[in-house]
């Protein structure tokens, strides 16, 4: 039974993981869900089997967006106490792709109105970058100094330094970053 169990589990997660790379490498899910948002606006959503169906999908695409911006340094750009979201740049216009979370979660997908706040519009992702699946220019820096570091301390340690003395020195260097 156990291992039934972990098979299914396992399955999940691999079928997920093709559905994130499978929405998040083309425009077909987002054209959608832009197309879904015009249908419901000022109106009360009742979606049709096929569309609560597709909603469901979401998820996926939120999670591809997150791990992406993991792995190219870049936090939220929403946040809140149980909430959290990207902004996306997408065809020319803002999208807000988040998470409200608590006991469940819920993910929603809605035109961003960047008259809120202009500053935080200029920090949204290209969704061309998240299909690509390339790290950004950013990121290649970034990647590029921590290899410097790294050589850097490896030097300090072979070099008799001890690892207390260079852990006080970056909490403190990292303490008055915060």
């Amino acid at each position: 039974m156990k291992d039934s169990a972990e098979e299914f589990v396992h399955n999940l997660i691999i079928k997920n993981q093709e559905d994130q790379k499978a929405i998040a490498t083309n425009d077909e899910y987002i054209d959608w869900l832009i197309a879904l948002e015009k249908k419901y606006t000022g109106s009360q959503i009742k979606l049709t089997q096929e569309e609560q169906r597709k909603y469901k999908r979401l998820e996926n695409l939120f999670s591809a967006i997150s791990d992406f911006c993991k792995n190219n340094y870049i936090e939220p750009q929403i946040t809140h106490e149980f909430y959290m979201g990207y902004l996306i740049s997408f065809k020319g216009k803002l999208y807000e792709i988040g998470c409200v979370y608590g006991q469940g979660a819920y993910h929603f997908f809605r035109l961003y109105d960047d008259s809120r706040d202009h500053s935080i519009a200029n920090t949204a992702v290209n969704f061309e970058d998240i299909k690509s699946g390339n790290l950004i220019p950013h990121t290649q820096m970034i990647n590029a100094k921590q290899e410097e570091l790294r050589i850097y301390l490896k030097n300090m340690i072979n070099d008799g330094v001890p690892c207390q003395a260079i852990n006080e020195v970056a909490a403190s260097v990292l303490k008055r970053k915060r």
